[in-house]
């Protein structure tokens, strides 16, 4: 009975452990693809506003970005943080939740025909998009 009873505690045990090992692998899975996600935009945004924003094409490609980004962020802080990272993790989200306000500032913007695309890019690839980037590699850095 005791053989028993000592062999359900490890597996009870070893069950913990898998899971919270896999909530972490998959927590920092969703870090990398979401810092990836950051960069291609980051990347993508000065060629997505060299053009004019009275050409549609260029808008809507425009658009299309931000709006990506945006469920891309949405993705981002859904995702559930290993116990000892939620501190970090509640400081990306509010990060992303200004880099988002500014995003959808910008959709307002293209929406109006206020601003060029220029002005556009300045207000979404300035300092916010470079806070999250680094507050997303010290994240990672954590694994």
């Amino acid at each position: 009975m005791k053989k028993i009873l000592s062999i359900m505690f490890i597996f009870v045990l070893l069950t913990g452990c898998t899971e919270k090992v896999s909530t972490g692998i998959s927590y920092f899975a969703g870090v990398a693809d979401y810092l990836g996600d950051v960069n291609e935009f980051k990347s993508q945004i000065p060629q997505l506003t060299a053009g004019s924003l009275a050409d549609s094409t260029t808008r809507d490609e425009l658009k299309t970005a931000i709006t990506e980004m945006q469920g891309d962020i949405d993705d981002f802080n859904s995702l559930v943080p290993p116990d000892e990272l939620k501190s970090m993790h509640e400081s990306v989200v509010a990060k992303n939740e200004t880099f988002d306000k500014k995003l959808q500032d910008s959709l307002t913007i293209i929406e109006s025909g206020e601003k060029n695309a220029s002005e556009i890019q300045t207000m979404i690839s300035g300092s916010v998009i470079t806070e999250v980037i680094n507050s997303l590699t010290d994240l990672n850095k954590e694994k």
